[in-house]
């Protein structure tokens, strides 16, 4: 629920109620009297209307009707909207309380003889972008990071924040048997894996939110209006299942009293790799996140407020709600009008009977024809930086063929050269099933700085029915050379190209240490020692001191002293004969072991 005072509640539960709009349309402002009356809604949900759905992305749709003369024609196409609805809070002075609905682009805008319908949607739209890239490895936040950068939206989330939900720290890989056709697919299944929904927040940004078990708000019956409508039973989950494409089995993991309803994950791209446990881990965090779904499917005409969000939980007190508890998962906002928000759910009782997700889902498997072309392409997600004389691997490519093949590797990196020579030497080498290749290293020398195109080119001699390791490194000499994520892109291709169909026993291990925090200041423990000194048959004057060892107690502490080890040469001698007596011709006559 969006952040509102106390002040706002009190109101909203008053009989009357006062409100103002605001809509700026690319810097031009206007209000509600701009806009004819009943024609401003905003609908939104995150879930499908039969089953409570994770992974969702689903676009917010703005709709309203302006008189034809305030925006000039022909210049709605792609506009930028915002919008908030304010409420009168104090009655005097008049004090308007401001919530924020979100930031939209024009789809559309038909000119009527009653004004210009304006259609609009938020950024989720930019997701519906073709996606092509077949592989890439890395962080769920380095996933998320990729696909933002490529469709030009902004995220409101931080890698901690990724990291806290359920699978967010593992590391995901994303191969080619996979029926991603553009980013919002890749979206979906990586926040299906997270155990989240997608949606866009009301500043413009991408955030990623899970279901709760925790009420948002508790609602009274006066709060709503009549006609509402609740189940009679409590949506719950016990046990997930995936469908393995390697296998081609239907994997199932499910609690120990595992009496209620199964959610199908179909064949998420993100749980097809590693061993069996592997998967069955993942799949059962996401499980963890369902058991906080202990809903009751309603439908409810609210009091006019825009200030719930998608996924806010709603104690339902009084009348025939009866205390229950639902989640807000489609809401249907009308300016002065209305907000009808529903939750949906299935009944337990029900949970042999097959969902539409289950009837989706059937095959899924791909079969390759050996000769048919396959690409499998490759794209960083992370920065790298090659500083001087030091070597980086920038890609890392698994494949195999149904028979002999020479297979073709190209790729183009667009790197980012700092020199701290006269200039930057870039040397690049292959390898092959961890075999270097020694008699081709591609070489670019580069005397500016800034950016430069490396392209490579190299047919690979592979063995059939094997999994197969192509690795790419780059070695830099006289500076630092920087590639940004999606700047090393590189394709494989070649006849009868098919994907691992078991797991080839590898297991890629990075570990990022960050800087060790050392105290201003080292206390040290008093330091005791010894001094000996031993004389001989000295052909010469001369003295050996001997340090004993020097303990250090676990725990130092500070202790200042200043202790010097002093010798007055006036106070030496030797038996009766006194320092300032000694002299060259005397020290034959001494004995051999002398007190000093």
């Amino acid at each position: 629920m969006f952040n509102v005072s106390a002040e706002y509640l009190a109101a909203l539960a008053q009989p009357i109620q006062k409100y103002k709009l605001k809509v700026n349309i690319d810097g031009t402002e206007i209000t509600e009297e701009d806009i004819v009356a009943g024609s401003f809604t905003l609908t939104n949900q995150c879930s499908d209307t039969d089953i409570v759905q994770i992974g969702s992305v689903y676009t917010a749709e703005l709709k309203f009707t302006i008189a034809p003369d305030i925006i000039e024609r022909n210049t709605w196409q792609g506009a930028r909207i915002t919008a908030s609805e304010g409420m009168m809070v104090s009655e005097n002075p008049e004090v308007f309380e401001y919530v924020p609905l979100g930031v939209f682009t024009v789809a559309e805008a038909n000119h009527t003889a009653s004004g210009v319908n304006i259609t609009a949607y938020d950024d989720m739209l930019k997701f519906d972008k073709a996606f092509n890239l077949s592989s890439t490895l890395g962080s769920p936040w380095d996933v998320l990071s990729l696909l933002l950068d490529d469709c030009g939206v902004e995220t409101s989330l931080t890698r901690a924040d990724i990291e806290a939900l359920p699978n967010g720290a593992e590391s995901i890989a994303l191969y080619s048997e996979n029926d991603c056709q553009t980013y919002r697919d890749v979206l979906f299944w990586l926040a299906q894996f997270l155990g989240s929904f997608a949606t866009i927040d009301r500043t413009g940004k991408l955030t990623l939110r899970q279901y709760t078990d925790q009420e948002t708000q508790e609602v009274s019956q006066a709060f709503r209006y009549e006609g509402a409508e609740f189940s009679d039973f409590v949506t719950e989950y016990s046990g997930v299942g995936f469908t393995d494409i390697d296998s081609q089995e239907y994997i199932y993991v499910g609690d120990e009293i595992d009496d209620k309803l199964t959610y199908n994950l179909g064949a998420n791209p993100f749980l097809q790799y590693g061993t069996d446990s592997t998967k069955k881990q993942h799949a059962r965090a996401i499980l963890g996140a369902l058991h906080k779904i202990q809903y009751t499917p309603f439908k409810a005409r609210y009091l006019n407020t825009p200030a719930f969000d998608l996924g806010d939980t709603i104690r339902n007190a009084g009348g025939i709600g009866a205390g229950t508890l639902g989640c807000i998962m489609r809401f249907e906002y009308s300016f002065t009008q209305r907000y009808t928000a529903e939750g949906f759910g299935q009944n337990p009782a029900l949970a042999t009977a097959q969902n539409k997700v289950d009837k989706d889902i059937a095959g899924l498997v791909s079969r390759t024809d050996k000769n048919t072309m396959y690409f499998y392409t490759f794209k960083n997600a992370e920065q790298t930086t090659v500083g001087d004389g030091e070597t980086a691997r920038i890609m890392n490519i698994r494949f195999t063929t149904t028979e002999a093949k020479q297979v073709t590797f190209q790729a183009e990196i667009l790197a980012d050269a700092e020199t701290t020579l006269d200039e930057v030497v870039a040397a690049v080498s292959y390898r092959l099933d961890e075999s270097e290749i020694l008699d081709y290293r591609p070489t670019e020398t580069w005397s500016e700085d800034g950016k430069h195109i490396i392209n490579l080119y190299y047919v690979i001699d592979v063995e059939p029915n094997q999994l197969h390791r192509w690795e790419v490194f780059l070695n830099s000499t006289g500076g630092n050379i920087t590639i940004n994520p999606e700047q090393a892109r590189g394709t494989i291709w070649g006849q009868g190209l098919v994907a691992s169909d078991k797991w080839d026993g590898y297991i890629d291990v990075e570990e990022r240490i960050g800087s060790i925090d050392i105290d201003d200041s080292i206390s040290l423990a008093a330091v005791g020692f010894m001094v000996t000194v031993n004389a001989g048959a000295p052909d010469g004057v001369n003295a050996a001191d001997t340090l004993g060892s020097i303990d250090i107690d676990d725990s130092i502490e500070t202790e200042t002293f200043s202790d010097n080890v002093l010798i007055d040469k006036s106070s030496l001698y030797f038996n009766s004969i006194t320092w300032g007596e000694v002299k060259e011709s005397i020290w034959g006559e001494i004995k051999d072991s002398h007190t000093w």
